[in-house]
């Protein structure tokens, strides 16, 4: 048996069930230990202690999120094909796992971000939003997986990645951390302060959810569009319709 130091400088890929717990033990007490010291910087940053428990509560979350995948490894590859032997690294149906620990972490630093400068409201908006764009493509699995890289040898003139979660993933933050959280937040404002009209928030969230859905469903968009989303030259054109959809927005909003 590997001793506990060779486990930890082993791939959480290439270990057996029983070494993987003591792989995710390890990563609990790395995890809890960085997060207290990232979590005590961020509070001496600000200068507000208060903030303390926010964020060690928020990144010791997010890391959790992030070391139960690990630890479920065989349960999810099983289920979701964690790992590909066609490509190499995590497929995409992986990535999507891994992208809610990454929504936590962004979820902690945004909302410590708007507790500051707007208050509760603000940050149970931008935080819960976070969590948009992994709940959405998880429900579109048979969309973001390694199936949709299956065309590569379809196009020889462009570099080619399918459904890239990621990339989409940052796509639909352009929108989350827009439109969808700024519309939430007047949501919450409407019912608990009753500062503007309920209806008016109402249609702007939905107006934001459809652009949000349209950034999320490049599979219905490929349908209708003249080129090729799933090509790195077909993705940028999209990435930028989307920009100017999610500007237009803004600017409607702000201009209201």
């Amino acid at each position: 048996m590997k001793s506990f130091a060779e486990i930890m400088k082993t791939s959480w890929r290439d270990l057996n069930s029983y070494e993987l717990k003591y792989y995710t033990l390890g990563l609990i007490i790395e995890c809890e230990l960085l997060s207290f010291f990232t979590s005590v910087f961020i509070a001496f940053l600000i200068g507000d202690f208060n903030y303390l428990l926010i964020s060690f509560t928020g990144l010791s979350f997010s890391s959790l999120i992030i070391i139960l995948i690990i630890y479920k490894r065989d349960y999810l590859n099983e289920r979701y094909v964690l790992f590909d032997m066609r490509y190499p690294g995590i497929s995409y149906q992986g990535m999507i796992f891994i992208l809610f620990g990454v929504s936590g972490l962004l979820s902690t630093g945004v909302g410590i971000l708007a507790f500051k400068q707007g208050g509760l409201y603000s940050t149970i908006a931008f935080s819960l939003i976070e969590f948009f764009p992994p709940l959405f493509m998880f429900l579109k699995l048979n969309v973001y997986n390694n199936e949709s890289r299956w065309c590569l040898n379809d196009f020889k003139n462009n570099m080619t990645f399918g459904y890239h979660p990621f990339y989409y993933y940052m796509l639909s933050l352009m929108v989350c951390n827009g439109p969808m959280g700024i519309s939430l937040l007047w949501i919450f404002k409407s019912i608990f302060q009753n500062v503007m009209s309920l209806n008016h928030s109402l249609f702007y969230f939905l107006l934001s959810f459809c652009l949000f859905c349209f950034v999320l469903s490049p599979d219905k968009i490929n349908n209708i569009i003249p080129f090729e989303l799933k090509t790195e030259k077909g993705f940028k054109k999209y990435a930028f319709l989307s920009l100017i959809l999610t500007t237009t927005l803004l600017i409607s909003m702000i201009w209201k």
